[in-house]
């Protein structure tokens, strides 16, 4: 980050309680639940281990890996990738919007703006500051591809009928009870955070792990080529 600049917004706003500070002695162990964020400082040379222990939230949201993403029709080249990952998405994101901590995103598009600011804005600047980096796949070929119309396969009506349907299913994992579980359910926090962690995983599929950036400064920002309005399978983010 830019020496005096402001720190971008979190996620997830800060508990009022704040942090909690423990100090272990040799010998003593600490078991932080599933999901807390936490830092570790060791204030001599030291040696730690950490082990992760099978949790009912590991084993609830493990279960999005057995659903299979109907993007099957938009494998065949990297424009058809981002735009069946766009489609995904927005039915995704349209569905957990209401389940979200306060202040609620108003739209998948402003969801995926902060989560850019919180995640991504430290290495790359804010979207206002920031450019796609001029990287295989070039940002403005995949600008033009999100913007352009929808084609005849992605308004098929049973095609979207199955993402919305597995847009659904994913989203129930992270918002539902488990009745299996006397109806245990995932605080609103943690649903944004496992949110925005399979948002990043997805945008990974059209191009590789190492342009999320790009594809997220593409569909969190107003429009998807400067100066132009937001238009084509993009739109779908509003």
């Amino acid at each position: 980050m830019v020496e005096g600049a402001s720190a971008p917004p979190p996620l997830v706003e800060a508990s009022d309680e704040g942090a909690v500070s423990v100090e272990l002695a040799p010998g003593e162990c600490l078991y932080i639940p599933p999901y807390w964020a936490h830092a570790v400082l060791s204030v001599d040379a030291s040696v730690s281990l950490a082990a992760f222990s099978t949790s009912w939230e590991q084993a609830r949201w493990s279960r999005s890996g057995w659903l299979a993403a109907p993007l099957g029709r938009f494998s065949g080249s990297r424009c058809a990738r981002a735009r069946g990952v766009t489609l995904l998405l927005a039915a995704f994101l349209r569905v957990l919007l209401p389940s979200l901590p306060p202040p609620q995103p108003s739209s998948p598009r402003q969801f995926l703006a902060r989560l850019y600011a919180a995640r991504f804005q430290p290495l790359f600047g804010s979207l206002a500051e920031s450019h796609p980096r001029a990287a295989p796949p070039p940002a403005v070929e995949l600008a033009a591809c999100l913007s352009a119309q929808p084609t005849d396969g992605e308004a098929d009506a049973e095609l979207r009928r199955r993402v919305v349907e597995f847009a659904a299913s994913l989203a129930a994992l992270l918002t539902q009870p488990d009745r299996e579980w006397g109806g245990r359910r995932f605080e609103s926090g943690i649903v944004a955070e496992l949110a925005a962690d399979y948002v990043e995983e997805l945008l990974g599929w059209p191009s590789g792990a190492e342009d999320v950036a790009v594809m997220l400064q593409l569909l969190a920002t107003p429009g998807v080529t400067d100066g132009e309005p937001r238009r084509g399978v993009a739109a779908e983010l509003e």
